[in-house]
């Protein structure tokens, strides 16, 4: 996304055809028409106030009530014709916010807060979709219908309109008001309800530790301080409400009654009929009923436009998709490397995170056929070394040469999709263990029938049928080694040329690591293949040691 770029709701709403916006418009166009015209009949029915309810003044009424229930047809179907455009552009929003997660660079996505992305890809989203809804539902609507009525009134009583006028703009601006005096604490709320959010995250991952007796009576009493400041938040937000709310009920009650005793002034003085200004509080009331609707779609507008800043500041995150000038992500980042990965080296690599050096003048040679166990101390830059080799993360310094030949950096993104990893903390989704094995394997089902019965039988989890267990949330229902095992399976069973496993012998038990160390060195011809791992278990397989010091 470039920087002139800047994401708001109406660059969702420019991504709707403009065919569909034009139907939409005639829709509401065609019901505002019919909305002005049935007070107008109702005017022609009383004026004069007929004399005897006969036949025709029946006509009349059933025509009235023919008009105004096909005005309330067409808004139902505006309503729903909205509901499918909207739909479609909230769609491509949703496209686009996911491309925008897949394409962040590895090490944006692990500075940012789950409970951020939780709520951009939720709450903000839905702020964003009640915003289009609502001003295409009812804003040009009620504006039109709105200004209508009171031109018909003004054709009425002059004094009467320029009565409302006053009455309606001091109502407006205390609503105003309203809305300017409540919305810093609205969003005073929305920050408590993130934080809140991401303590309750926090909270559900100490439950192991609390079985073990661990910190149960602070966490009490933090969970107190953190509720209590959440629900403090809340009441200030009510309270401020309320108090507002109620100025405005009580300026609201004093219009009402004004217009009352202005309506029998000028009955009294003759500037009005009794059956006017019966039609004039009858046309209030109509515009009453849009008003309410337009000042909550103005406003949900506005809280629109607060979640599409948390959304732009969300697209401008470092991402690996390449900007075009008009904004639109191109995926060539996400293009395929077409040649086998057969050889890697690089040379003086440098890499420093924000607070410390990690590595310094590293070379590395690594070859197709070789296994290649990494060691050292934590901290030594061995992890970061893999994530280098992946692509994830960009050295400061340093030289690529990818199968002999001079690479960018960049490049390395070009050829993901031949590496597998195996991280020390394996990375498990909601879903079956079948769904786990197979995700992103481009002939799943294939591979579930045809893949080695061994590898199913040694890895797969016990009694626990795969194709229907679920696994929980980040594999919460499985054990270490259960989940360990699967992840492992996974990465066997893709078609990748460099395999990296990050301490792989975590959680495992003598059987899986015996089978693991078997399957490493039948894969190894046509692979890279490298360990990090503190402990001997792969001494007897690995072709080269490679040893990592702290800068």
């Amino acid at each position: 996304m470039t920087d002139s770029f800047r994401f708001t709701p109406l660059s969702v709403l420019r991504a709707i055809p403009n065919g569909q916006l034009y139907r939409s418009l005639l829709l509401g166009l065609l019901q505002t028409g019919l909305s002005i015209g049935w007070p107008l009949l109702i005017y022609r029915a009383i004026q004069p106030l007929p004399t005897a309810f006969d036949g025709p003044f029946f006509v009349e009424i059933a025509g009235i009530v023919v008009v105004f229930s096909l005005a309330q047809w067409l808004a139902w179907r505006q309503a729903f014709y909205n509901f499918a455009i909207i739909d479609a552009a909230c769609l491509r929003l949703s496209d686009k916010l996911y491309r925008q997660l897949a394409g962040l660079q590895w090490l944006a996505f692990k500075q940012s807060k789950r409970a951020y992305l939780y709520d951009l890809l939720m709450s903000d989203f839905w702020r964003i979709r009640q915003g289009i809804s609502k001003l295409l539902d009812s804003v040009l609507i009620s504006t039109i219908i709105v200004l209508a009525m009171l031109g018909f009134i003004a054709w009425l009583s002059t004094t009467m309109v320029i009565f409302c006028l006053v009455g309606m703009g001091l109502i407006a601006l205390l609503g105003i008001t309203t809305k300017q005096k409540t919305r810093p604490l609205l969003v005073a709320f929305q920050a408590a309800w993130r934080r809140q959010h991401g303590w309750a995250v926090a909270l559900l991952d100490k439950f192991e530790l609390f079985k073990m007796g661990r910190g149960v009576a602070d966490t009490a009493a933090q969970h107190h301080d953190h509720t209590r400041e959440f629900l403090s938040d809340n009441t200030r937000m009510l309270r401020e409400q309320l108090f507002w709310k109620s100025w405005l009920n009580w300026s609201g009650n004093v219009l009402r009654v004004a217009t009352l005793f202005l309506g029998v002034y000028l009955i009294q003085s003759g500037e009005l009929s009794a059956q006017e200004f019966v039609l004039v509080l009858f046309l209030l009331s109509i515009i009453q009923s849009h008003i309410q609707p337009l000042s909550t779609a103005l406003f949900s507008f506005m809280d629109a436009q607060e979640a599409a800043i948390t959304l732009d500041r969300f697209f401008r995150l470092p991402s690996e998709l390449k900007p075009t000038k008009s904004g639109r992500e191109s995926e060539n980042a996400h293009s395929c490397g077409t040649e086998p990965l057969k050889s890697i080296a690089l040379s003086n690599v440098c890499f420093s995170y924000p607070d410390k050096p990690v590595i310094k003048n590293k070379s590395l040679s690594l070859e197709q056929g070789n296994i290649y166990l990494w060691k050292g101390e934590n901290g030594a830059g061995k992890s970061t070394m893999a994530r280098i080799l992946l692509g994830h993360l960009t050295p400061s310094a340093g030289e690529l040469c990818i199968n002999g030949a001079p690479t960018p950096w960049p490049e390395l993104s070009l050829w993901r999709h031949q590496t597998a990893l195996i991280d020390q903390h394996v990375t498990l989704f909601g879903g079956t263990i079948k769904d786990n094995v197979l995700f992103g394997h481009p002939a799943a089902e294939q591979q579930w029938s045809d893949g080695d019965p061994e590898l199913k039988r040694q890895l797969l989890p016990v009694q626990k049928d795969p194709e229907n267990y679920q696994v929980g949330e980040c594999g919460g229902a499985l054990s270490g080694g259960e989940a360990r095992r699967i992840a492992l399976l996974r990465e066997l069973y893709t078609n990748h040329t460099l395999l990296v496993l990050d301490e792989p012998t975590n959680h495992l038990d003598r059987t899986s690591i015996n089978l693991l160390k078997r399957t490493i060195a039948q894969l190894k011809d046509d692979k890279i293949i490298i360990i990090i791992s503190h402990l001997d278990e792969f001494d007897d397989i690995a072709d080269q040691t490679i040893k990592f010091t702290p800068c």
